[in-house]
């Protein structure tokens, strides 16, 4: 949303010309960044490639700097409960829950997997199951993040999910996401 309100204040702002990095304000433009802090008369416009943090100035750069110097930190023991066979289901929509596997790898807190699920999507045609790979990051204190991307046929969306492993290691559980659909997921390993 930030980025977007930022895009808009540009288009409204302008650039001098092509070549400039500053601008000057129309009448119209408004006088306050999304953040809450005064535009200055002059913006300067982004150039192309220029880094996130650098775009959007110091309140951003002071953020991921504080989330830098204390990172969640990584366990290796949490790497070996991951790793190997899970199943469990998700639900949210109308449809019900959908049972799903995983066959999940980690490594130095890094995750990495593929999961199977029947075909619920009335939009695939032709297959009895989805496929999509898992990429994600597991932490020392239990939270587990995984991005679930799916590869069959025109299925091809990402879905966030976020859960948190038991002090066991053997059950995962949490919420996941895409656009605005939410719901709950649990998986067990076998």
């Amino acid at each position: 949303m930030l980025g977007i309100g930022l895009a808009m204040g540009m288009a409204q702002g302008g650039c001098a010309d092509e070549g400039s990095t500053t601008a000057e304000p129309s009448a119209s433009a408004a006088k306050v960044e999304p953040t809450g802090e005064a535009v200055p008369e002059a913006t300067k416009c982004p150039e192309a490639r220029v880094p996130l943090a650098t775009r959007l100035g110091a309140k951003i750069t002071e953020t991921c700097e504080a989330a830098a110097a204390k990172p969640d930190e990584r366990d290796p023991e949490i790497d070996r409960r991951l790793r190997g066979h899970w199943r469990g289901e998700y639900d949210g929509d109308s449809s019900g829950p959908v049972s799903f596997q995983a066959e999940l790898e980690a490594s130095d807190g890094t995750i990495s997997g593929s999961t199977t699920e029947p075909n619920t999507f009335s939009y695939v045609y032709g297959y009895s199951e989805l496929e999509a790979g898992l990429t994600g990051d597991a932490y020392a204190s239990g939270r587990v993040v995984l991005l679930k991307t799916y590869r069959t046929g025109s299925a091809t969306h990402s879905v966030l999910y976020v859960g948190t492993l038991d002090e066991a290691g053997r059950r995962i559980e949490g919420h996941w996401r895409l656009g605005a659909a939410r719901g709950t997921f649990w998986l067990t390993k076998d």
